[in-house]
């Protein structure tokens, strides 16, 4: 498979039709996404669509309407299946269109039923890039007879010229959901300041929520170091941020830039209930992101 590329101004995204997420995002001499070469299979989930769940199902197991459904662990070091299926499968470029101050690359993907879920899915993503920022609009529709559970998320990696350690994070949230050893939730939530400042050798792999949000209903998330600043909106669509400061990757890409993902749901939320969709047949659920760049001296 390729890429799909777009340029406006200084910002060039590439989108991955192997899994349909976000490969590269850079802008002028600044990446602004911590991405992955053409190519190649990246570490980490790297700019992945996440469906038809987020995160971590525990030992893969769940159940839905009566039901019990498996589906196969594919993270066995964790005993539980993560991030859904989607980003395993090869994408179609379905659209876009580009003028001089703004550009949209689509694409889409048919996921069939499957052995532990048998609901057929139809997910179409959007990107719309302009000059100063980057719209993400993930749209997934039921394609199967009965209601469905559904979780969606995104998984940018968000570089600011610096290591996570020199990453300076703000975020909207006010409660955290404890975890296990293995990732699955732990007990109720606790109290949470997103005021995080600097992160220096601070560990997190962690599921936060209570967005304080605007008017409009969105809330906003600020990523600061060297190279810049960057903001990070959602809508009312995702109630969970997860912050990761990737140090189980490999190598140099360990704690090399900081993962900040929009989630629907927590961790093992098909096995606990919450915040999992009801997708009716042909229902479609939508939400939508922002990523904005300011460069540092701009």
């Amino acid at each position: 498979m390729a890429d799909v590329e777009l340029v406006v101004g200084e910002a060039h995204l590439a989108v991955d039709t192997a899994g349909g997420g976000l490969r590269a995002l850079r802008v002028g001499g600044w990446d602004v996404l911590d991405g992955y070469p053409a190519g190649t299979v990246p570490h980490g989930r790297r700019g992945h669509v996440l469906a038809p769940w987020p995160n971590r199902l525990a030992q893969g197991r769940y159940a839905w309407d009566g039901v019990d459904y498996q589906v196969p662990v594919t993270d066995t070091a964790h005993d539980a299946a993560i991030h859904g299926f989607v980003d395993q499968l090869d994408w179609v470029h379905t659209g876009g269109y580009q003028d001089e101050s703004r550009g949209e690359i689509a694409v889409a993907v048919a996921m069939a039923g499957r052995h532990g879920y048998p609901w057929p899915l139809s997910v179409d993503v959007r990107y719309v890039l302009a000059p100063a920022s980057l719209e993400t609009v993930v749209t997934v529709t039921n394609r199967g007879s009965s209601d469905a559970p559904l979780g969606v998320g995104m998984h940018p990696y968000l570089s600011v010229g610096t290591g996570a350690d020199g990453t300076a994070v703000s975020l909207p949230v006010t409660e955290r959901l404890p975890l296990d050893d293995k990732g699955a939730p732990a007990g109720p939530l606790v109290p949470f300041d997103g005021e995080l400042g600097p992160i220096g050798d601070r560990v997190y792999d962690v599921p936060l929520t209570g967005l304080r949000r605007e008017a409009d209903g969105w809330a906003a998330a600020v990523v600061t170091g060297p190279a810049g600043r960057l903001t990070l909106s959602v809508d009312a669509a995702w109630p969970w941020l997860q912050l990761f400061t990737a140090d189980t990757l490999p190598g140099e890409e360990s704690r090399r830039s900081v993962a900040l993902e929009p989630n629907s749901c927590p961790p093992n939320a098909f096995a606990t209930g919450t915040d999992v969709v009801r997708l009716a047949p042909e229902q479609t659920w939508r939400g939508a992101w922002r990523l904005a760049w300011e460069p540092a001296g701009g």
